[in-house]
């Protein structure tokens, strides 16, 4: 039985009406969207109709230089706001791009320096935890070309390190498919806030963080860069055909363009695409291998001692891709 990430964090799913937009991969998902600025605290925070129906502003001590964030949000009343969902995720983004417009004829465009950056969340407290270990698996094999499309300065910055470097959570990763409430929830916690797929806020927020976009006035870019995400997290509800540790096998079956066009639309990928992407991605994909590899050495070791008790039945699924990453050595490039 799938456990739910709402039922382990608390978190329950956002319930409120929308409409939809044809410009989003995914209109059920409530996206939080921050933007960082420099020099534009002293801006005008309207857009052509006045007040702001969908931005509200913070100081944020990383910046320097008049700095400001902009949060992406709706209010619902008695100082409660709400993540934007389907239609008003595109309406926020065309009223930022009103902001920055209107201030430009006025002297002030923002400074994006190193120190800035944009942070979306995406929803997943209507996933299970066995999703969200495709979503991050997944994550995994795109991690390098999305860094790319982001920003790939970004990947050495503190405040934003690639997940691929976080050794103690990658570890336990494999807790996320069990059957452990406590087991799955140790796991979340092993997530740090500057990781650049932060799970940590899923306890905290419902949500993963991805926290690898430079600092950005392009709300076309940022539109991208939101379904990007989005394709993830529809990827891992809806392709079913192979399970968490089945995804070496099934990207050797389809191969590398049939496997990221069932990821992410054609507009998307050709968006994303760039010489060499097909390589980074099997980088991803031998990543994912390793690191499933560790979890299924460790534990055939322990299935090899019980099997020797006539009670054992071994799981024929991971023997079975154990035995395909044990090859993985001689995998040939060429064939993709």
């Amino acid at each position: 039985m799938a456990i739910s990430l709402s039922g382990v964090t608390g978190q329950k799913p956002m319930e409120v009406e929308f409409k939809g937009s044809e410009l989003l991969v995914c209109n059920r998902t409530a996206v939080g969207i921050e933007v960082e600025l420099e020099n534009f605290a002293n801006a005008s925070l309207q857009g052509k109709n006045g007040k702001l129906s969908y931005w509200q502003s913070t100081h944020d001590g990383s910046l320097k230089h008049n700095g400001i964030e902009l949060i992406g949000c709706v209010s619902a009343g008695s100082n409660i706001y709400l993540p934007l969902v389907g239609e008003n995720v595109v309406k926020g983004l065309e009223e930022l791009k009103e902001v920055f417009e209107l201030n430009e004829k006025h002297g002030y465009v923002p400074e994006l320096s190193e120190r800035t950056s944009v942070h979306v969340h995406i929803d997943v407290r209507d996933m299970s935890a066995e999703e969200l270990h495709r979503m991050l698996l997944l994550y995994l094999v795109f991690e390098i070309p999305l860094f790319k499309f982001a920003g790939e300065h970004r990947k050495n910055n503190a405040y934003c390190i690639p997940l691929a470097q976080n050794k103690m959570l990658l570890g336990r990763l494999d807790h996320l498919r069990g059957e452990s409430p406590s087991g799955i929830l140790t796991t979340i916690n092993q997530g740090t806030k500057y990781d650049a797929a932060n799970i940590y806020s899923v306890r905290q927020k419902g949500s993963v963080e991805f926290r690898m976009h430079e600092g950005c006035t392009d709300t076309g870019r940022l539109l991208n860069w939101i379904n990007l995400l989005l394709s993830l997290k529809v990827a891992a509800k809806t392709l079913t055909t192979w399970t968490s540790v089945q995804l070496p096998n099934y990207f050797s079956a389809v191969g590398s363009d049939e496997f990221m066009l069932q990821v992410f639309s054609p507009d998307l990928y050709r968006i994303l695409k760039y010489e060499g992407i097909e390589y980074d991605v099997l980088k991803g994909i031998r990543f994912c291998q390793d690191v499933l590899l560790d979890k299924l050495l460790s534990q055939y070791t322990s299935e090899h001692a019980l099997s020797q008790t006539s009670s054992y039945k071994g799981k024929q699924e991971d023997l079975i891709v154990y035995k395909f990453c044990s090859t993985k050595r001689s995998f040939n490039p060429e064939a993709f």
